[in-house]
């Protein structure tokens, strides 16, 4: 069974630094009057005053703010690389921007919050603000990056990178919008990328976070990538939506402990992955979720929420990666294929109130010449009473269930009675051997049209089919081994599996 989470972790409040309380007392003032500046930078500032066209450092050894109120704009120009916005530069620093109300914009080439992993600095966008950063954009240190309020835009041009000793935190909230808009095909979203060090992104309150496909430019995600402890997270709560590429939690190609949590949790959250290329990355993962793939993955979906992903959902996608997938009250929508437990450790939990839904659900381990052992792919059902007292617990609607092994095992240990929906067509697969690259010899068979009551034989495993089953009133697909135990060890049930499933009128 998989690693038992504690969903209430995530579901805390955000720091309480996050919020225009944290700026200097400048900026409330100079909020209140109007007539006292429109564009106007204070303390630690250079230059000062601000030059349009020029690059902006504020903050630099220590305390600067710069404030853009009233509908005003201010751009640093961005055509070359000193045409940016630098926020707390040397250690000392502590940096801080305000840019407040509708028709106030910033406009950047490169924008850094945190130069220095020591800095403070923070920047806000509030209340129908726009900001472009027409480059990259990043926050180091403990810094943070808060866009709120309905009509607030922040446009983010290039790569995104997040990473804090603590915590390197971008905020969206309160119907507020953060939009990635790449140019070229390089683009890439790191939550949480250098060694030692954490990303954080928290979409909540109707706000929104998506990626702009323009057709062409590749778009990927890391939460949690590739240095040793690097750690990611990204929740979106309280109905919060978020749109991105392909995205890998807990990716790490030299297997160094990097890792990563979503946390989609509250009727109306979403999370909606997208093939977000055209051409020749089309087919090549590009509307994937990977939960570990050489690092540890995760995904929890809990209070009614909802994950779309275009094609894939890997768990485990790596050698010795791990992954958890936890669907325990709400909706995960998968366009192709859901596979448990690939070359690594990866559970799957589904809790009473849950639905998945794909084409293609795949148990398996498919490293070669690996002895599979149970908890390598592990389906675990949590089973509940309705109001009525009657059972209810999750259901996996698919067409295809396969079960793949190097060393003819069935990894699929149900601790308790779990539903299915099948199609009238499903296929069984076996991997006799394998190679790095699924390569070797494969036995496949296609049922087409199983009726009820009627027996099929995979591979010396047995499978009856019943749609009349008196206990839970839908279709049970029950599989023993014949002849003999030995030529398929059926793991967790004593050499005997039992699927059940609802008919598709019972939802």
């Amino acid at each position: 069974m998989g690693t038992t989470t504690d969903h209430s972790l995530f579901l805390k409040p955000l720091p309480a630094r996050v919020g225009l309380a944290g700026l200097p007392l400048v900026v409330a003032a100079l909020a209140a009057n109007p007539a006292l500046a429109i564009v106007d930078a204070t303390g630690d500032v250079d230059p000062s005053p601000p030059v349009g066209g020029q690059g902006l450092d504020v903050g630099i050894t220590g305390i600067g703010s710069l404030t853009i109120l009233f509908g005003s704009s201010f751009s640093t120009g961005t055509s070359t690389n000193d045409q940016s916005l630098q926020i707390g530069v040397e250690a000392t620093g502590n940096g801080n921007v305000l840019i407040d109300g509708a028709g106030s914009s910033l406009e950047t080439l490169f924008l850094r919050v945190g130069v220095d992993d020591n800095s403070t600095a923070q920047l806000v966008a509030a209340d129908g603000a726009f900001v472009s950063v027409v480059d990259d954009f990043s926050i180091r240190g403990d810094n943070f990056v808060l866009v709120t309020g309905a009509g607030t835009l922040f446009q983010a041009g290039d790569s995104i990178f997040l990473n804090g000793p603590t915590a390197a935190t971008l905020n969206i909230q309160d119907n507020a919008t953060f939009q990635i808009v790449p140019p070229t095909p390089d683009n890439r979203f790191f939550i949480g990328s250098d060694s030692g060090t954490k990303g954080v992104v928290n979409v909540t309150g109707g706000a929104t976070l998506e990626f702009l496909d323009n057709g062409t430019a590749p778009f990927r995600t890391f939460v949690g990538t590739q240095e040793d402890t690097a750690q990611g997270e990204l929740n979106i709560l309280s109905g919060g939506v978020v749109t991105l590429g392909r995205t890998d939690v807990g990716n790490d190609s030299t297997n160094n402990g990097a890792s990563g949590v979503i946390n989609v949790d509250g009727v109306g959250s979403t999370l909606n992955i997208v093939q977000a290329v055209t051409g020749e990355s089309t087919g090549n993962g590009a509307g994937d979720l990977m939960l570990g793939s050489g690092g540890n993955g995760v995904l929890n979906i809990t209070g009614g929420a909802t994950v779309n992903v275009f094609d894939d959902v890997f768990v485990a996608l790596g050698d010795d990666s791990t992954g958890e997938l936890n669907v325990l009250d709400g909706a995960l929508n998968i366009g192709d294929g859901l596979f448990i437990g690939y070359n690594g450790t990866g559970p799957l939990t589904v809790g009473a109130d849950a639905l998945i839904t794909a084409t293609r659900f795949v148990v398996t381990n498919t490293a070669a010449n690996t002895s599979i052992t149970p908890g390598d792919a592990v389906v675990t059902f949590e089973l509940t009473e309705d109001t009525n007292g009657d059972p209810k617990n999750g259901l996996i609607d698919v067409t295809d269930f396969t079960f793949r092994s190097g060393v003819r095992e069935l990894v699929l240990d149900l601790d308790d009675t779990a539903l299915f929906e099948i199609g009238d067509t499903f296929v069984l697969v076996d991997y006799d051997t394998l190679g790095a690259n699924l390569s070797g010899a494969v036995t496949t068979q296609v049922f087409d049209n199983v009726g009820d009551n009627q027996t099929i034989v995979f591979e010396g495993v047995e499978f009856l089919i019943d749609y009349n089953d008196p206990g839970f009133g839908g279709t049970a697909l029950t599989a023993t081994v014949v002849p003999e135990p030995s030529a398929l060890a059926l793991l967790g049930l004593s050499g005997s599996m039992l699927l059940m499933r609802r008919s598709r009128a019972s939802k």
